[in-house]
């Protein structure tokens, strides 16, 4: 599938929950680098998206990021779908879930 190219990357809030994404670092020329990471955005802020990443190698399904989500410069992020979106969605599902949990057990404390 085809993303855009880095000078096309997009503000802040053109991201959102869900969006699949490539992050190209600094040093990378583009999406082809073997540095570039794929993910999704969990959430945003005006600076800064933040996302979760697959193991590399292994992006069915496989996060390499479970604890929480990486904050990453917006300039460095380009929309890219790189896996099916029902994949992305699941998984959102699942860490909406588990947040709901956490709160109920700060709440609680």
């Amino acid at each position: 599938m085809k993303g855009q190219t880095h000078e096309e990357i997009l503000e802040s809030k053109d991201f959102k929950r869900g969006d699949q994404v490539a992050y190209i670092p600094g040093h990378a020329q583009d999406i082809n680098s073997p540095d570039a990471e794929f993910g999704f955005v969990t959430s945003t802020d005006s600076e800064h998206v933040f996302a979760r990443y697959w193991h590399k190698g292994m992006p069915h399904g496989r996060l390499r990021t479970v604890a929480n989500s990486e904050r990453t410069p917006m300039r460095r992020l380009i929309h890219f779908d790189y896996i099916d979106q029902a994949i992305v969605d699941e998984l959102l599902s699942r860490l909406a879930q588990q947040e709901k949990r956490v709160e109920k057990t700060v709440v609680a404390q």
